[in-house]
């Protein structure tokens, strides 16, 4: 199997967007590069369903027993070209501390990432089934090529700051279950460490 086409996603026609949407972000331009990403997410449905966004908040304010597990469970997105936007929207917006809208495009940036790792694990292993974020994220160590993905789009980054964005919102449970499973399973040393100083932080307060 030719691995580089299972994860590269076309998105020639998103191009010249995600480069102006560069070149604004290099001068120091967040109001062009705002407008440009989210010009990119024009036909995302999964952007555009308000109602799946609606439930990805509730289920996090919510502070129920079960959210968690509920969060990863439940929801998928299938627009992988719009993966980078949300990442760099997530960013943008935690970075002005608008965190209802850095949860909206960093929670659609993780669904849509676990969507794709799952479906590509599931292509080359036929036993695979998701049973938690956990198992997840620990056969994706056997795979070098879908960590160098993660890291190409910033995937794995985007589950640490997922924790980061829970916490202001007020669940911390949901944050200390994340760092926990990050610090032990995130494919990444470096966001692994990050997370393990998260928690440091998380248990001083």
């Amino acid at each position: 199997m030719d691995n580089s086409n299972v994860l590269n996603i076309p998105n020639d026609r998103f191009e010249l967007l995600y480069s102006l949407a560069e070149i604004s972000e290099i001068n120091e331009d967040y109001k062009r590069m705002e407008i440009r990403l989210l010009n990119i997410l024009t036909d995302d449905s999964t952007y555009k369903n308000k109602a799946l966004s609606k439930a990805l908040l509730n289920t996090v304010v919510s502070n129920k027993k079960d959210c968690f597990e509920k969060f990863f469970e439940l929801y998928r997105g299938n627009n992988y070209f719009s993966l980078k936007a949300y990442s760099k929207l997530s960013d943008y917006y935690y970075s002005i501390q608008d965190y209802d809208k850095a949860f909206n495009f960093c929670a659609l940036n993780v669904i849509t990432s676990i969507t794709k790792i799952q479906e590509v694990i599931s292509s080359r292993d036929i036993i695979f089934e998701f049973k938690n974020i956990e198992n997840l994220l620990y056969h994706v160590q056997y795979y070098d090529d879908i960590i160098k993905w993660g890291n190409d789009n910033e995937i794995w980054s985007s589950f640490n700051l997922l924790a980061k964005i829970t916490k202001e919102l007020g669940n911390i449970d949901f944050t200390e279950k994340l760092l926990k499973v990050l610090a032990q399973f995130s494919p990444e040393e470096y966001w692994r460490k990050e997370a393990v100083l998260q928690l440091s932080y998380l248990s001083a307060e």
